[in-house]
């Protein structure tokens, strides 16, 4: 019965479980005198739990919140605080030898690189950087080395080369795609949510999408470009007409959600 005002609630505010919040509509509900129609008392309660939490929304569907402020100073910190769930080395490298016609660029080079680490690599042109990061990206394969990556390792890459599901893409488009199985369970819930028979599914949806945090994740999509000075009419902009530097960001701010292992940005300085 409170489904819906809950699920609200808990993609607004993490830090609250399904069941306190539950427990703050149903104290709230049995105070309303009994001889109140059902669909005022719910109306009622909807009023009281947007108010409570400060929603802005009493839909799943996104909307700039206009009293919050954003930018990169107040991305959430949980964004970055991302804990990757591979122990060992993300990568090592051993005994790497690599050439180019007659170019030596690497030999018997060795690297680690392990979840907390920072590294950059800083050279001159054509010194082999590009190639070393396409060797690993690609899990270049030799019998003279070794490069190998923990399973199930996530990276992402930030090139010059931006790249997109689609360029016919407009910008809500390309990032709903992040995760489309998460959207299908959504629509899928606010498909059923209305029909008393399907309440079994409905409450085994609302599990899965509260205990895997799908629900902020859902909400993150789009919220996420506020954070980078993203204007709700540029949502429907197509990705290629934003500039360069416009697209640069849509890209961080798709791997800050999508929570890579590891995360590699080439940069060229001039």
């Amino acid at each position: 019965m409170f489904e819906d005002i809950i699920n609200l609630v808990l993609a607004h505010h993490e830090d609250f479980t399904y069941e306190e919040v539950e427990e703050v509509c149903q104290d709230f509900y049995d105070k309303i005198p009994k001889k109140i129609k059902e669909e005022t008392k719910l109306k009622r309660l909807n009023k009281y739990m947007t108010v409570e939490f400060e929603l802005e929304s009493k839909e799943f569907t996104f909307e700039w919140e206009s009293t919050k402020e954003y930018s990169l100073e107040t991305i959430p910190k949980s964004l970055f605080e991302w804990k990757s769930k591979i122990v060992s080395s993300l990568i090592n490298i051993k005994n790497l030898n690599k050439n180019i016609e007659q170019t030596y660029l690497f030999e018997n080079a060795e690297l680690k690189v392990n979840s907390r680490d920072k590294i950059a690599l800083i050279w001159k042109n054509w010194a082999g950087k590009t190639t070393l990061l396409k060797m690993i990206i690609w899990k270049e394969e030799n019998l003279d080395w070794v490069i190998d990556i923990a399973p199930g390792v996530k990276i992402g890459y930030l090139s010059q080369d931006l790249f997109w599901k689609s360029d016919k893409n407009t910008l809500r488009e390309e990032m709903l795609d992040l995760f489309p199985e998460i959207n299908k369970q959504i629509e899928r819930l606010n498909e059923i949510k209305e029909n008393p028979e399907a309440w079994k599914e409905t409450e085994d949806l609302n599990k899965l999408l509260v205990e895997n945090d799908w629900f902020k994740k859902h909400t993150l999509q789009l919220e996420i470009l506020k954070y980078f000075w993203f204007s709700d009419e540029q949502l429907d902009f197509n990705v290629l007409q934003l500039s360069g530097w416009e697209q640069t960001k849509v890209q961080i701010a798709k791997f800050l959600i999508q929570e890579v292992d590891l995360f590699i940005l080439k940069i060229f300085l001039m």
